[in-house]
């Protein structure tokens, strides 16, 4: 399994390009949780912190197959450009809105604003790989390995928001993920994994896009659940460390979450099943039931939680 990881990585430009995708999504992991904390210690409580970084998310998904046909008409670099200055903008106009006191309503759109504007880093990256491979055997390796990096960062950025927020705060933590944010947005766009960017052909379009195909749309449920799930995660960890007196303590079960997350997807990327995806994709989401379920008795047991939380990543 090593070995076809080495060979996979030691292919032209393949390197560079893991490289940059780990270093451009580090906000990833950082921004969200920032932000959290600095607007739970701003408002006072989670319900409102909480509603607002829900609404930066419900801003990204909404706005993402707006800047999805954008790129196939246009190309990545003008949406590049964009995004690269209204998002950071935007992310500052949360810090100022909420630092001077001008309200939740306020808050609510320049984080709605940011989210609509988010650059789509994490999609591009995905989509390069697609158009670098052509084997199906080779995409598969290439996205089982972006998924250990994405883990990566959701692992690395909320242990170093952890680590600011221990130290400094939570203004300090929310101004180093803005600046991680802007620093992304930079190498990205000077980095030669854009070369690899192919803009598709013509195709027939429809308004409903891939709606049109009934079975993708058990597909979306699922996901649907199971990306809230994560969501939820993402509040709820930083909540329960909160309650506990020590909100850095998120950042430590995020991380804890992430490696699970990262060990489970090499492993999976390296193995070779001869189930269907689908069943692959079932099961897994099975065995994820149990220890998400866990962590709702072990609340009163750090150690067992952070276990546990490990093996919902896993």
């Amino acid at each position: 399994m090593i070995q076809n990881y080495i060979a996979f990585i030691r292919q032209p430009g393949v390197a560079s390009m893991l490289l940059v995708a780990l270093l451009t999504r580090m906000p990833v992991g950082m921004v969200g949780f920032a932000m959290l904390m600095f607007l739970r210690e701003a408002f006072g409580n989670f319900a409102l912190a909480g509603t607002a970084v829900g609404i930066n998310f419900v801003a990204m998904a909404a706005a993402a197959p707006f800047q999805g046909r954008f790129v196939d008409r246009r190309g990545a670099k003008p949406l590049l450009r964009v995004t690269g200055v209204v998002q950071p903008l935007a992310l500052i106009a949360v810090l100022v809105s909420a630092h001077r006191g001008w309200g939740f309503a306020a808050v609510a759109a320049f984080a709605a604003l940011a989210g609509a504007f988010a650059t789509p880093i994490t999609t591009l990256t995905r989509t390069m790989w697609r158009h670098r491979f052509e084997r199906e055997e080779d995409r598969r390796t290439a996205f089982a390995l972006d998924a250990v990096t994405i883990e990566i960062n959701f692992t690395l950025g909320p242990a170093l928001i952890a680590v600011v927020l221990a130290t400094a705060g939570a203004t300090a933590a929310f101004i180093v993920a803005i600046g991680a944010a802007v620093f992304a947005i930079v190498v990205f766009s000077l980095s030669p994994a854009l070369r690899f960017f192919k803009r598709q052909a013509h195709a027939e379009r429809h308004l409903l896009g891939p709606l049109t195909e009934p079975r993708l749309l058990l597909v979306f449920t699922t996901t649907f659940g199971l990306t809230l799930c994560f969501g939820l995660l993402e509040l709820g960890y930083p909540a329960y460390a909160t309650a506990l007196a020590f909100p850095a303590l998120g950042g430590v079960l995020l991380a804890i979450n992430s490696v699970g997350s990262a060990l489970g997807g090499g492993l999976y990327g390296g193995l070779r099943f001869k189930a269907p995806v689908e069943r692959q994709y079932a099961c897994a989401m099975g065995l994820m039931v149990v220890p998400v379920l866990l962590q709702a008795v072990l609340l009163d047991h750090f150690g067992s939680f952070a276990i546990v939380a490990f093996l919902a990543g896993a």
